[in-house]
């Protein structure tokens, strides 16, 4: 009897991974992490000229459903889909004020934002097989989508380079390339550097094109000669692992 060996750890993986799991991970972190940081990096670029304002914690909330008589109750996927409802949580933001010694502070809705079916803030998160059953919803169901007017809207995903991590290639004649994504906070910059006829080094990055590396690195402060020495031993080294 032979042993069909094709694709084994694919399917290993997927005997206790869902292909969609990434999804769901990817968005926890966003709500969890991301969130924060954003609001974090719009708070350092306040101007506080005649008050000070200070943004605080962000919040997401379950998804609830506001009915004509102004009271609000958890929804579940399954009532969303039913009454072609977008399954959507809102989001506060601490917003803190101060002027003249007084100090203001309070919870503030800012929007609300849809939730993906089986995350960690989802209204089906923690429920068993038959409590999900009670509810309408597929205990088999993987989740990873969102829910807008009734409708499931999944998520595209794109291939990308991995942050603040060099890659060494090779372009069609030759020549060396290093690529990376310099990444801090929301902003992410492709950089590129490569080797010109001369055996020099140039560096592009936004609308900057092939700046010599030596001028990048003295704008640094790497105005030492044993700096440009040892930066000069790391790129040979790079070029000789490629």
């Amino acid at each position: 009897m032979v042993r069909d060996n094709k694709h084994i750890i694919v399917k290993k993986y997927l005997e206790k991974h869902s292909l969609v799991e990434s999804n769901i991970i990817s968005f926890n972190n966003f709500i969890d992490h991301r969130m924060q940081e954003i609001v974090d990096e719009i708070a350092s670029t306040i101007e506080n000229d005649d008050f000070e304002i200070t943004l605080g914690k962000i919040k997401v909330s379950r998804p609830i459903i506001t009915e004509a008589d102004g009271s609000s109750s958890l929804i579940s996927p399954s009532e969303a889909r039913l009454r072609s409802l977008t399954y959507a949580a809102p989001v506060t933001l601490e917003i803190t004020i101060k002027k003249d010694g007084q100090i203001d502070s309070e919870d503030v809705e800012i929007g609300r934002i849809p939730i993906m079916v089986r995350s960690n803030k989802c209204n089906s998160a923690g429920m068993g097989k038959e409590e999900m059953i009670q509810n309408y919803m597929d205990p088999l169901d993987p989740g990873g989508y969102f829910i807008i007017k009734g409708n499931e809207r999944v998520m595209v995903m794109a291939e990308d380079l991995a942050e603040n991590q060099s890659f060494v290639e090779t372009d069609g004649k030759g020549n060396l390339i290093l690529k990376l994504f310099s990444s801090k906070g929301t902003y992410r910059i492709p950089t590129t550097i490569t080797e010109n006829k001369k055996g020099l080094f140039d560096i592009s990055f936004g609308k900057f094109r092939d700046i010599p590396a030596i001028i990048i690195l003295k704008a640094l402060g790497m105005v030492k000669r044993e700096s440009y020495r040892r930066a000069k031993i790391y790129i040979a080294e790079q070029k000789k692992k490629a």
